[in-house]
């Protein structure tokens, strides 16, 4: 049998439908920051996280404080500058990394403020690009990756911390990086350990994201493999024997004097923050009702994008989706109308909320921003237009809060010079060698840090010995006064030896304002900060001066003009109205004697300019808890 003709048609190849491209496999994020991974991931997750970076630093940079502000950032400053020991629980990443910061800022005669503003203003910015990077690698179109990552910015916290000297920056970064190797697609254990302990040395609030060490563990092989890179740990934790190797050597700033091991362990535990008495039940009870509060008024963004994860899941219909978006921006309005006018009206809330509890709770935000982000890309992965839904959550729920820190103004310290006009004006009007008391209110970091900067920084009045009230109670800050000031040795030791062993802060108190009041009319003078009580006045009297309180000194020479003009630089400060009742009461105390004198006149004109000055009294009270 003949074989069939062959044709040149019988050898073309048949038509073939075009081959899908392979699925490219996740890249530990471990390997693109590590081992510089070659590929799509790593390119679009930078992309992602440049755009978070830039935008977030150009919305923060010109709302950035001129230098030293209230409350931490003069002692601060006075760390980086000196490489010391701050308060608890010693930081010792933010010292270390602030104090090399201001070195090399030094080479460029940029002063050490600046320099930490600078420090705390590009850490935050990299916390944003961390989420950017985050959202890039588990999805999201980059450009709405770079844009969610940017909008952490707009939060109230985030921004009032990221725009002064604060620890707070760089522990959102370094927290940022954790929860971005925690949740990345392909998680390196070791990374996420290494970075968790990191996150320890910025802040021990970063134990709150401890659960994501555990993410995607679901076998006891996975658990093993866990607790085997566990040690990578430890070199953040190696970090803490920063804090008593450098108090052995007396630094300039050495909070806690932590040299022993027990010193030690109550400073990083913050145990030397209960100076003069334990908290009771009524006060953990106080501060779990403030966290609760605080949680839910701080994180509208986390928790609502979270809401709407969940409730994306069930989604059944359009509307039940249109359904979800108008809860959540119902649940958003109604907390920015009722909750923050309502909270005004509680001092110790307003106070220690916005002040002090917030931003130690910041991790918990990031991880639930991040963890409800992650969530609502999985519910809605198959539809690739809604991926910008992230994008659109967060500017649903971002911009309340972000208006309403803006009306508040604490996150506008663009102006904010009082703290070093205030420091500068008291230190330069006391006499020669004077004793400075911080005073009752605002002890420490309100009224002593900016005093702290400007001795130890730029190095002013070095002969006057600032002797703070409150810390008198603490047996190490006795100890260190003695060595600083060896004249008051004996008047310090007789102290220790009459303070009760009681939790009884009035009596503590009375005690420490005695003592203090032996000190008035010896070889120093005396001046305060504010008008001292009956214990402390050793029965002489004390007369306003310009921003002080002097006693047995004639006042300054009453004028018609309030003193206390460096308010007027303060508009952000959240202790604006506690300085402002304090000059108030200066100024009062100097008109009152004007009239004794026979200057009505006077008196009224000096009443006057202080009405126009400092405005009418604010309901809203500042004073410490």
């Amino acid at each position: 049998m003949q074989a069939p003709t062959e044709t040149p048609d019988d050898h073309e190849p048949a038509e073939r439908e075009p081959a899908e491209p392979a699925p490219i496999e996740p890249v530990p994020i471990g390997d693109v920051v590590a081992r510089g991974h070659e590929g799509p991931e790593r390119s679009t997750a930078r992309r992602a996280a440049l755009i978070a970076f830039v935008l977030s630093a150009a919305w923060l940079a010109p709302r950035l404080a001129p230098g030293v502000t209230f409350e931490d950032a003069g002692e601060l400053v006075a760390v980086a500058d000196s490489f010391g020991v701050p308060h608890p629980p010693g930081y010792p990443l933010w010292t270390l990394l602030a104090g090399f910061a201001t070195e090399i800022a030094g080479w460029f005669s940029i002063e050490p403020a600046r320099a930490c503003v600078g420090f705390s203003w590009l850490t935050a910015a990299g916390a944003c690009g961390a989420l950017g990077l985050l959202l890039a690698r588990r999805g999201v179109v980059w450009p709405v990756a770079g844009a969610v990552g940017a909008l952490l910015a707009l939060t109230p916290t985030f921004a009032s911390t990221a725009t002064v000297v604060e620890v707070y920056g760089l522990a959102a970064f370094v927290q940022m990086l954790f929860v971005a190797a925690a949740l990345d697609p392909a998680p390196s254990a070791r990374l996420s350990f290494a970075l968790f302990g990191l996150g320890l040395a910025a802040h021990p609030g970063t134990l709150f994201l401890a659960p994501l060490l555990f993410v995607g563990v679901d076998s006891a092989r996975a658990l093993g493999r866990r607790v085997v890179s566990s040690p990578w740990i430890l070199p953040g934790l190696l970090l803490y024997l920063w804090v008593p190797l450098r108090s052995h050597f007396d630094p300039a700033v050495d909070w806690g004097d932590p040299q022993t091991t027990a010193r030690f362990l109550d400073h990083v535990l913050r145990s030397q923050y209960a100076v003069g008495g334990a908290r009771t039940s009524a006060d953990l009870l106080e501060l779990a009702r403030l966290t609760f509060e605080q949680t839910i008024g701080q994180s509208l963004v986390f928790m609502g994008v979270g809401m709407v994860a969940v409730l994306a899941a069930l989604r059944r219909s359009r509307a039940v989706r249109w359904l979800v978006l108008a809860s959540v921006w119902g649940a958003a309005l109604v907390f920015w109308f009722v909750r923050y006018p309502l909270g005004e009206l509680d001092a110790f809330t307003r106070w220690s909320a916005e002040v002090r509890l917030a931003p130690s709770f910041q991790p918990l935000f990031l991880a639930l921003f991040a963890a409800a982000v992650v969530a609502l890309l999985h519910a809605l992965e198959r539809s690739r237009v809604v991926l910008v839904a992230p994008l659109l959550m967060a500017i649903a729920l971002v911009l309340p809060d972000g208006y309403t820190t803006v009306v508040d103004g604490l996150d506008d310290v663009r102006a904010s010079r009082g703290a070093a006009l205030w420091a500068n004006a008291a230190l330069d009007e006391c006499p020669p060698d004077a004793l400075l008391v911080v005073g009752r209110i605002g002890a420490t970091d309100v009224l002593g840090f900016p005093l702290l900067h400007a001795q130890l920084v730029e190095g002013r009045r070095p002969d006057v010995t600032v002797v703070d009230r409150q810390l008198l109670l603490a047996p190490w800050y006795r100890e260190q006064l003695a060595r600083r000031a060896p004249d008051l040795s004996q008047w310090l030791a007789e102290l220790g030896g009459t303070l009760p062993s009681t939790s009884d802060q009035g009596r503590l108190h009375r005690t420490v304002g005695t003592a203090l009041g032996a000190l008035v009319g010896g070889s120093r003078h005396v001046v305060w900060t504010d008008p001292p009580g009956p214990q402390a006045r050793g029965g002489r009297a004390f007369v306003p001066g310009g921003v002080l309180w002097f006693a047995d000194a004639m006042p300054l020479e009453p004028g018609a003009e309030p003193s206390a003009n460096w308010i007027a630089h303060e508009p952000a400060s959240p202790w604006r109205e506690l300085h402002r009742r304090l000059a108030i009461e200066r100024d009062g105390a100097r008109a009152e004697g004007l009239e004794r004198s026979g200057r009505a006149q006077d008196a009224r004109s000096l009443r006057d300019a202080m009405a126009e000055r400092y405005g009418p009294p604010d309901p809203r009270s500042l004073d410490q808890p």
